[in-house]
């Protein structure tokens, strides 16, 4: 956490991409490191929605992960709700993955959109049916 903030304290770009196309904020949530991430959030211009070399946003890979918190501190932060990756489709697709009620509750609530179809193959995740998980959460908001 020292080296970070030594980086922002000499204004080190934020949002600045490394080879892997990996943002700090990015590597941060996918290596599940909430405290930096965290940091990045409350005290940067970091972008919540710049997308890493996996073509996923850091909010989908904050709820396939689990970390309501981080998933909190993104939405508050700007982040797209319905952003669609490569194989996780959207975030509410990957919060149906890891079956986290609250993540799905907080999702909807902020905007997302559990009929959009997951990508590459077009499809909905079977949590969107009418029968589904995301169905239950979808009439209570």
């Amino acid at each position: 956490m020292n080296g970070v903030k030594l980086l922002i304290k000499h204004e080190a770009n934020v949002n600045a991409r490394a080879a892997d196309q990996y943002t700090p904020l990015y590597g941060a949530i996918r290596t599940i490191n909430t405290a930096i991430a965290i940091y990045l959030l409350d005290n940067t211009q970091a972008n919540p929605n710049l997308y890493g070399s996996t073509l996923h946003s850091p909010l989908q890979h904050a709820v396939f992960n689990g970390s309501t918190l981080i998933a909190v501190k993104l939405l508050d932060a700007g982040a797209d709700p319905n952003p669609q990756g490569r194989s996780l489709g959207s975030p509410i697709h990957a919060t149906a993955w890891s079956g986290d009620d609250k993540l799905i509750k907080l999702l909807l609530g902020r905007g997302a959109n559990a009929q959009l179809l997951a990508r590459p193959f077009g499809l909905r995740c079977m949590c969107c049916s009418t029968s589904g998980m995301i169905a239950r959460y979808s009439h209570a908001r």
